[in-house]
């Protein structure tokens, strides 16, 4: 009667073991649902004007809950300040690569070129952040003046 007392109190034993031992997959691997953040921008300014051939720069912070990936800046046409035909600038959309949890850039060239020759007026510079998981942070946008 010992013996089979013994054998039924270790086999429970055993089945609370490896029950309270396999977790959920979930709990091992969670899943990153958390967007990342880009903070206001310091540069460039509300309203800040550039001249035709220079660099337009960016200073600003990134963060996330887990890692970085990158950053993408856009830039469009609000609306011409003199009317003239010329076209509006419209670089591509430049990517800068991003790492760690919080990252900044500091007076960083943004889009591969100088502004060229392009139509005066206002444009809408817009920044978003991606993580390594794929969420997007939402859009952070500051009018910027070519002249």
């Amino acid at each position: 009667m010992k013996i089979r007392m013994l054998k039924y109190l270790l086999m429970c034993l055993g089945i609370c073991l490896l029950s309270s031992s396999c977790k959920d997959k979930n709990e091992q691997n969670p899943v990153d649902d958390i967007k990342p953040i880009v903070e206001e921008p310091t540069l460039p300014l509300l309203n800040q004007e550039f001249m035709t051939g220079s660099t337009i720069v960016y200073t600003g912070v990134f963060t996330d809950n887990e890692k970085l990936k990158e950053a993408v800046f856009n830039l469009s046409k609000l609306k011409s300040s003199n009317g003239i035909g010329d076209p509006a600038w419209s670089p591509e959309q430049f990517k800068v690569a991003l790492d760690g949890k919080s990252f900044t850039l500091d007076k960083e060239p943004i889009f591969s070129e100088d502004v060229p020759p392009a139509e005066p007026g206002y444009y809408l510079l817009s920044v978003y952040c991606e993580d390594y998981a794929g969420n997007k942070s939402e859009a952070i946008s500051v009018q910027i003046v070519l002249l």
